[in-house]
C-alpha cells in the first residue's frame, strides 16, 4: 500500500477559500440569491461591513447602493445569529418566532424597565410608521437624555415578545 503526503501551503488554502467564498461578480439582487444573508454593521472602519462584503460580489457596487436600492431587492433586516439583511425566502423561514425570548436571554420575563422601553419603542414607530433602529435611537437619545442603541437593542427583541406588541395594542 502507497502513502501520498500532500503539503499544502498557505498559498493552496487562500486560493481554497477565495474560490469558494467569492464568485464572479453578479447583480446586486443576484449577489444576495446566491448568499442569502449579508451581515451589516454601522460601523465604517474601515468601512460597513454590507459594503465590504458585497463590493467584490456585486458588479459596480458603491458603499451605499445596499439601503439606496433596498426596496427593489426583495430583501429583509433581521437577526440571524448577527444583524443583517436577508432574502425573503430566508426570512420567511424565521418567523414567526416563538414566544422563548432572545436566545441569548433564555425565557425569562423581562424587566419593567425594557418592558416600558420596548412599548415605547414599539408606540414609536406605529406613530412614524416605518423606521430605521437609527431613527428611534435619535429620537430616544434626545427624550430619553442619553441612552443610546435603543433602536439596534429593542426592535429585534420585540419580534421575539408578541406580548409586548399585544400589551402596547391594549
Amino acid at each position: 500500500m502507497q502513502r501520498f503526503t500532500v503539503l499544502i501551503t498557505l498559498d493552496h488554502l487562500r486560493r481554497y477559500a477565495v474560490a469558494r467564498s467569492l464568485f464572479k461578480p453578479t447583480t446586486l439582487k443576484g449577489a444576495f440569491q446566491r448568499m442569502g444573508f449579508v451581515q451589516a454593521d454601522p460601523i465604517r472602519a474601515p468601512a460597513r461591513a454590507q459594503d465590504l462584503i458585497l463590493r467584490h460580489r456585486a458588479k459596480d457596487y458603491h458603499a451605499g447602493d445596499l439601503e439606496r436600492l433596498y426596496s427593489k431587492l426583495e430583501i429583509e433586516e433581521d437577526f440571524f445569529v448577527v444583524y443583517g439583511f436577508m432574502t425573503k425566502s430566508i426570512h420567511a423561514l424565521m418567523h414567526p418566532r416563538s414566544d422563548a425570548g432572545v436566545p441569548a436571554e433564555g425565557p425569562r420575563e423581562w424587566p419593567a424597565a425594557r418592558k416600558k422601553r420596548a412599548q415605547l419603542v414599539l408606540r414609536f414607530v406605529r406613530q412614524r410608521g416605518e423606521a430605521h433602529p437609527r431613527e428611534v435611537d435619535s429620537f430616544f437619545l434626545t427624550a430619553e437624555s442619553g441612552t443610546t442603541g435603543v433602536g439596534c437593542r429593542a426592535l429585534p427583541l420585540i419580534c421575539w415578545r408578541p406580548c409586548i406588541i399585544a400589551a402596547c395594542c391594549a
